[in-house]
């Protein structure tokens, strides 16, 4: 027979029942409480249940758990349980929840966010527009469901500012698959380009929009003056953009499409034709010109972009890219090539008014540790947090040991191993405070790329131990 308890904060009752234990003794309980979902309007609360086994592993509490929304079968179910591990995990299967054990690491289940240029896939997003998912044995639930069950256990209380880790997958078409060009003033990001699609770019070198063409600046005697001269080109073309964007609205009417609704590039090329030919031609024009202040540094396969504040950007389409961010929801967007959706302005005077128009010179990575089988480098040291890149050679492993809150780790490459867990690739697992990774390359042929995230927290210094072997 399983207890149920009825708890505000389920992890104070946790280290409560771990504080009673002997070493090597556990205990499984029920938890039930009541979550604010802090990320969705006016927060409502939802009922949750989780069931846990607390153990104590010579002196350190280690948790396993479930968590979903009860019924009152379930609720009746628990009573009849039997208190051990392996009851628990076949109820699990029976009711449909994931079993997370203490010793593995969180498998990221991501969802897709559907954009005017494409698809963002969330792997730790948590806010109104979705959840990020997690699962074990196939299923899974939502990521901030688990973390209300032990937010220090898990990510040492940082599971309302978890790093954000996302794929953004443009379409391969120009215009159509090409980002809001914009700029932060607070939120740090760095992609790194996972694929170029080769229908889009022949020579499998892409490109991002990033700051402005050095020549362009240099026709121009001051930044005052630069920047004037590109808010006049852009406020010509938000001009044209804006009776384009009102024409295509009546025609989301006429088809009964909503009018901020994301649709696909051939709907969009179906009512653009019902658009007056002369109107198109002046979007062209005034978009070429536009366009002609803004520099495009070029990509390739397994590049590194860190975009500084102030500076504004645009990836390109048909180029993939692994994204790490601050969970942090702010953009000034300068211009679009499309009607953006989610709000109904251009941010252009105010983005103009603080944007840095000197390009940022790119450091080169910094190696942290290399040897014959591995090689694992610095892609950037945010504020925030930092990003590294680990290269393990065929039928090797490394060791990454660190003092952090959590670890975020995704795999470019298919069949790489953490602890327990063998990755695809572009997937990715969450590392719980204090949990080792070993990560196995198992090929025999290829190297395998990792990246990792690890966070910044205040009063709590990172560091990082390592060993090698082939």
């Amino acid at each position: 027979m399983i207890p149920v308890l009825r708890v505000d904060y389920p992890e104070l009752s946790i280290v409560q029942h771990f504080q009673s234990l002997a070493e090597g003794e556990s205990v499984c309980l029920g938890l039930q409480f009541a979550f604010q979902q802090y990320y969705l309007p006016d927060q409502p609360e939802v009922s949750l249940l989780a069931v846990v086994v607390v153990a104590n592993n010579a002196g350190q509490l280690q948790l396993s758990a479930t968590v979903g929304e009860p019924s009152e079968n379930i609720l009746a179910e628990l009573h009849t349980l039997d208190a051990n591990p392996q009851a628990i995990e076949g109820w699990c299967a029976l009711v449909g929840w994931p079993w997370f054990i203490a010793s593995s690491p969180i498998v990221l289940t991501p969802i897709a966010i559907p954009k005017p240029w494409g698809q963002e896939i969330w792997y730790t997003g948590i806010e109104e527009r979705g959840q990020s998912l997690v699962a074990a044995q196939g299923r899974s639930v939502p990521l901030p469901w688990l973390m209300a069950v032990a937010p220090q256990y898990w990510v040492q209380g940082q599971q309302h500012q978890i790093n954000l880790l996302k794929i953004l997958d443009p379409l391969p078409e120009p215009i159509y698959g090409d980002l809001y060009f914009e700029l932060h003033e607070e939120k740090q990001e760095v992609y790194v380009v996972t694929n170029i699609d080769e229908a889009a770019w022949p020579s499998a070198e892409g490109g991002i929009r990033f700051g402005f063409k050095e020549a362009k600046r240099s026709e121009y005697d001051s930044a005052d003056s630069f920047k004037q001269a590109y808010l006049n080109k852009v406020n010509a073309y938000r001009a044209v953009r804006k009776d384009i964007d009102d024409l295509i609205d009546d025609l989301r009417k006429r088809d009964g499409v909503a009018l901020n609704a994301p649709v696909s590039a051939s709907q969009q090329k179906l009512w653009l034709q019902d658009i007056p030919q002369a109107l198109l031609e002046k979007e062209k024009q005034t978009r070429t010109a536009m366009d002609a202040f803004v520099a495009v540094k070029p990509l390739s396969l397994g590049d590194v972009v860190k975009v500084p504040c102030y500076t504004p950007h645009s990836l390109m389409h048909g180029v993939r890219t692994v994204e790490f961010q601050t969970p942090v929801y702010e953009r000034k967007i300068l211009s679009f090539a499309q009607k953006v959706l989610t709000q109904t302005h251009w941010d252009t005077q105010a983005a103009v008014d603080i944007m840095d128009v000197e390009a940022p010179v790119a450091a080169p990575l910094r190696e942290l540790h290399t040897d014959t089988h591995t090689c694992l480098e610095e892609i950037v040291d945010f504020d925030d947090f930092t990003v590294l890149r680990l290269t393990l050679a065929p039928q090797s492993q490394y060791r990454f040991e660190k003092a952090c809150a959590y670890s975020l780790l995704m795999s470019l490459s298919a069949g790489v191993l953490i602890n327990d867990v063998t990755l695809t690739a572009e997937q990715a697992v969450m590392m719980p405070n204090g949990l080792v990774s070993r990560i196995v390359n198992p090929s025999d042929k290829e190297p395998a790329i990792v990246l990792i995230s690890i966070p910044k927290v205040s009063d709590q210094s990172a560091s990082l131990g390592a060993e090698s072997e082939a």
